[in-house]
């Protein structure tokens, strides 16, 4: 009986941990949802020197729930739905084959930084529209 018990008590303890779990990464995969403002662009070298600063421009990237779509007068994706997906603090966009490294994600701030390219990489502040 007290076999029976004990095992009950650790399926229901592993049962209240994995409904914990997946209700921390729900959480933090609908704070990405929405739309956001680009506010800076900085361009890092790979000895992450300053090389160059930018503001928004208008920018603005909108998170679905599998979704992206970039909105960017100046960009040839301008509206081109693309698909990501969110794990672990990274966000990986197919087609453009890029990731994202989430460093702060609030209710109104969102900062990612590029995976190195060419010997550059860049870090991208938001807030919430």
């Amino acid at each position: 009986m007290k076999k029976v018990i004990l095992s009950m008590l650790v399926l229901l303890a592993m049962s209240f941990l994995l409904t914990s779990f997946d209700s921390a990464n729900t959480v933090t995969e609908n704070k990405l949802v929405g739309k956001w403002v680009l506010v800076t662009s900085v361009e890092y070298d790979d000895s992450s020197v300053k090389q160059s600063e930018e503001g928004g421009n208008g920018v603005v990237w909108e998170f679905s729930d599998k979704q992206l779509i970039i909105h960017d007068n100046n960009d040839e994706l301008d509206g081109v739905p693309l698909t990501y997906s969110y794990n672990d603090g990274v966000i990986s966009v197919d087609k453009i084959f890029i990731t994202y490294k989430v460093y702060e994600i609030g209710e109104n701030k969102l900062v990612i930084r590029s995976a190195p390219l060419g010997g550059v990489y860049v870090v991208l502040t938001f807030k919430r529209k």
